[in-house]
């Protein structure tokens, strides 16, 4: 699955940051701080980069000579559960990723499913309050294997626009 999306996440980032070099890694095994040190960037405007003890699945290092942006993506073999969103959610509070999002061939769970879909609380998905923007957040999606895509229909929060 991992190389799939790695190259799924790569085309959809170059798309959205045209001027800016993109690089688009299987990072399962390393931690951010190790990606960036590997990938010999100092990204100057997230000083605290060193401490970024966090394991993403996919990332994309999303950079100018100035500054580097993150993309992340978690692939679950099973059903996508609340624990995988607070798996995420904790490493785009750490890192505050421009995207997050979390693929499954299969879809979210059925508690997911009720606390996303039936009571709305799609609240519990955002992780950047920046003043004046809307709030960034974590999206999920069912992973089509046969479309090397993510099946849009099933994209929560429902509404969610995939833009950056």
């Amino acid at each position: 699955m991992y190389p799939d999306i790695v190259k799924w996440l790569d085309r959809f980032i170059r798309e959205r940051y045209i001027k800016h070099s993109v690089k688009t890694l299987d990072s399962s095994r390393s931690r951010t701080s190790s990606v960036l040190q590997s990938e010999k960037i100092v990204p100057i405007n997230k000083p605290d980069w060193a401490s970024y003890d966090i394991r993403v699945d996919i990332t994309s290092l999303i950079s100018t000579e100035e500054t580097v942006e993150f993309a992340f993506v978690e692939c679950k073999v099973n059903q996508i559960s609340l624990r995988d969103v607070s798996q995420l959610l904790g490493y785009s509070r750490v890192a505050n990723p421009v995207f997050a999002c979390i693929l499954s061939p299969r879809d979210v769970s059925g508690e997911m499913s009720s606390l996303l879909r039936t009571y709305g609380r799609t609240e519990i998905l955002e992780y950047d309050w920046t003043d004046g923007q809307v709030p960034r957040s974590i999206c999920i999606a069912k992973w089509d294997q046969r479309k090397q895509d993510i099946d849009y229909a099933t994209l929560l929060p429902s509404g969610y626009h995939l833009q950056s």
